[in-house]
């Protein structure tokens, strides 16, 4: 009896990160994958009810390709049929259970039957064998170079500070190279954070937050960043930040969080790429929260395919100073309540902003907020005693 006490007090206290524990580890894909005949290796990733424990609101099924061909896709129940997506180009119905098309190689692929979700990637590894640190990454000195193989999970702080420029941090199935182990500190803002100019962080593994109250990745105050092949998981907080930050590259990053997926934040000349998103709250964001001034410029997102329970492609709703050529081109977004929003509320103007190609698929999720459905919202307010809306043209929009 007093085992079931401890027990039902552990279960009352962490619900939803048990819950989600025992349905990963419990529940399988009801799906098999076979590319070129081989059959690929397929990972089941549940949802959560709740905004930032971690998971997404989305549960699915998730298979990696190293290259292109023939891919045939079974489900393990007799399903009625479904629906095949991919970035650019019409969405194609089939029946039944079982179906068979070209996958090419630098192209993803969300494939629905019923309510089952499968995605289908090329590049990124879902991970194995993790190593766990029991505290965040702290990238900091000028060409640091981060290469993930397999999992990186928080569960040892570890900092390049300090040395040459160029120092590397190599972490690859258990091995460790340049690494310092510092004592654990308070509850870090970000797992991995990037304070340094021309830092490059690579995959083609998984960087997991395990829950965390924060960030995935954090790029704030610096220049030069890429960012390429990398599965970010479980960050009860915005996944991917980039803040205050120039010259920055991403491509060909998964992010499954509890919270929003990539925040583009007061930084200019930003180019993300082949994206895949499955997000509680609003997917691919661009924000001013940082103050006049500190616009939001140049900013691209493009090749993007999101699941989200909020809005697939967003600027706002923190507007505290100006956006400016901000382009979304060929981007999906599938189970959303909104498509393109633009919500402007704190004194901010927002100039040449484009969506080009944009396919919009809806769910109802009934959560209460805003209308559920709307492929195009906009919204000018005032709130709180921040500066008043110039209420200008809409100049390029």
């Amino acid at each position: 009896p007093s085992s079931r006490r401890k027990v039902m007090m552990f279960c009352k206290r962490w619900p939803c990160r048990l819950l989600s524990s025992i349905v990963a580890g419990v529940l399988s894909s009801p799906f098999r994958v076979f590319v070129q005949e081989a059959e690929v290796g397929v990972r089941f990733y549940a949802s959560s009810s709740t905004r930032g424990r971690g998971p997404p609101a989305t549960a699915s099924s998730v298979a990696a390709f190293a290259s292109g061909g023939l891919c045939r896709v079974v489900h393990g129940q007799n399903k009625t049929g479904g629906v095949l997506h991919e970035v650019g180009k019409e969405p194609v119905a089939f029946f039944g259970s079982d179906v068979t098309f070209a996958v090419e190689e630098g192209r993803n692929y969300a494939l629905k039957i019923d309510d089952d979700w499968l995605f289908l990637w090329c590049g990124v590894d879902q991970g194995h064998s993790p190593l766990r640190l029991s505290g965040p990454v702290l990238l900091a000195t000028k060409g640091a170079s981060l290469r993930v193989e397999g999992t990186l999970k928080l569960a040892f702080f570890f900092s390049n500070q300090g040395g040459a420029d160029g120092g590397v941090l190599e972490v690859a199935e258990g091995e460790r190279k340049k690494a310092i182990r510092l004592p654990r500190t308070k509850t870090p803002s970000a797992f991995v954070t990037v304070a340094a100019d021309d830092v490059r962080v690579s995959g083609p593994g998984v960087i997991d937050s395990n829950g965390l109250q924060g960030h995935g990745l954090l790029v704030a105050n610096c220049s030069g960043f890429r960012l390429e092949d990398l599965f970010f998981l479980n960050s009860g907080g915005w996944a991917l930040v980039v803040r205050n930050a120039s010259d920055v590259q991403i491509s060909n990053v998964k992010v499954f969080s509890g919270a929003d997926g990539i925040d583009v934040d007061s930084s200019r000349h930003v180019l993300i790429s082949r994206p895949f998103v499955n997000s509680w709250d609003d997917a691919v964001v661009v924000k001013t929260t940082l103050g006049k001034g500190l616009n939001s410029e140049d900013v691209t997102v493009r090749d993007a395919q999101v699941l989200t329970r909020k809005s697939a492609y967003k600027l706002g709703t923190e507007s505290l100073a100006d956006f400016s050529g901000v382009t979304f081109a060929d981007v999906d977004g599938y189970d959303l309540d909104r498509g393109a929003v633009i919500y402007l509320r704190d004194g901010g103007q927002a100039r040449n902003i484009s969506f080009t190609r944009a396919s919009f698929f809806f769910k109802e999720w009934r959560d209460d907020d805003k209308l559920f459905g709307t492929a195009l919202e906009f919204e000018l307010q005032r709130r709180g005693t921040k500066t008043t809306p110039k209420n200008d043209d809409d100049d390029g929009l």
